[in-house]
């Protein structure tokens, strides 16, 4: 009996101890080739991904999926760029596929928060465009007619009944909303077509307390004609269609998430611009400056409304019709540049498109960088996805 339980005349105790190490030996191998297999997949996809699929793949904003002369030029924009102590972010993409991002300084100096691929930026007038195209696309599913008086959606509002749909979004008027009738509108609560008691112009008087009502008369609408409250309408209509990972609308100015940027004034320590003070954030307006998006975002959403993925070429016209009033700077139609910057509470964030040759370059700052030029940065930076 005992000879039967020896192998190669070992003890039995013995070759199980083997033949336990050889199988966790064998698992262990199997185990470590499945996780070098899904990195390796993860590691390429991340430089093949589409600019909607990033957010899933990766947190940190560095990348560098250039090559040969780009990746110098890149690398030399980057030291240029710290020597300037530049504050904020940017990333640059062609072909729907990210090339590159970089960072420098903090997000939140408080927080000690670096820019992640979720940082999100607040986008002031941004909104008003995403509202143009929001209602371009209730147009395009017959929920709204571009010729119909305002009167329909606003009867008692007199002084929208002179004007359309159309009007509104080509800005053919310009009206006034006071803090405190704005400040009833809720982003969480279905928008009625009670009065919004709008005026016709400003005065000495009450102009600290009044504010231009455009853009909360679009959200306002939209919020109507969806039926349902602004911020829902927003989810399905934005969020949803254009495949948004952090976006997101504030209802007041504590509504701050850890992953937010905050702005800062101009300072100087030691002979170099420090983020130090804090630049105020002191009023949220219904409709108006409520948005904040990480850059990846931006750059999803400005490429797939400009390429008419969004809504068809057929209301391009009105579209840009609608732009002019933010005084795009350094776009070209013909040449199909695009460019747009807002700015709130000391952020800035400038995008410019070349749909013709399909690249883009984001730069969000948290800090007036005066030691380098915003349209510089820009042109350097396209010039590498040329």
């Amino acid at each position: 009996m005992k000879r039967k339980l020896l192998w190669l005349g070992l003890p039995s105790a013995l070759v199980l101890i083997i033949a336990v190490l050889g199988a966790l030996i064998v698992r262990e191998i199997r185990v470590t080739s499945v996780v070098n297999s899904v990195q390796s997949v993860k590691l390429k996809t991340s430089k093949t991904a589409s600019l909607t699929e990033i957010p899933s793949l990766q947190t940190n904003f560095t990348t560098n999926n250039l090559s040969g002369k780009s990746e110098q030029r890149f690398n030399q924009i980057g030291r240029n760029v710290s020597n300037s102590r530049f504050y904020g972010a940017y990333l640059g993409a062609s072909d729907n596929k990210l090339r590159f991002s970089a960072f420098y300084g903090r997000s939140n100096v408080h927080a000690k928060a670096a820019f992640k691929m979720d940082t999100a930026f607040l986008m002031g007038n941004y909104q008003e465009l995403l509202n143009n195209a929001m209602i371009l696309k209730l147009v395009e599913q017959n929920k709204l007619d571009l010729t119909t008086k305002l009167s329909s959606y606003f009867p008692n509002e007199p002084l929208l009944s002179n004007y359309t749909v159309s009007d509104l979004l080509t800005n053919k008027f310009q009206l006034y909303i006071s803090t405190d009738d704005n400040a009833k509108l809720r982003i969480d609560k279905y928008s009625t077509m009670s009065r919004l008691k709008l005026a016709a112009k400003q005065t000495k008087k009450n102009e600290k307390h009044m504010h231009i009502a455009n853009s909360t008369i679009k959200a306002v609408l939209i919020s109507n004609v969806t039926k349902t409250s602004y911020e829902k309408a927003f989810d399905q209509l934005i969020l949803a269609k254009l495949k948004l990972s952090n976006t997101r609308l504030v209802s007041n100015t504590s509504d701050i998430a850890t992953n937010d940027v905050k702005g800062y004034n101009y300072y100087v320590s030691s002979g170099y611009p420090t983020q130090r003070n804090l630049a105020p954030f002191d009023m949220v307006l219904f409709g108006s400056n409520q948005l904040r998006m990480p850059l990846i975002d931006v750059a999803v959403s400005y490429t797939k409304i400009f390429d008419n993925s969004y809504f068809s070429k057929k209301y391009n016209d009105v579209f840009y019709r609608s732009l002019k009033k933010f005084n795009l700077v350094n776009s070209n139609r013909k040449k199909q540049i695009y460019a747009f910057t807002s700015t709130e509470s000391g952020q800035k964030v400038t995008v410019q498109y070349n749909a013709a040759k399909n690249n883009l370059v984001v730069v969000g700052e948290n800090f007036p960088n005066k030691r380098l030029k915003t349209g510089i940065l820009i042109s350097q930076l396209t010039k590498i996805l040329n």
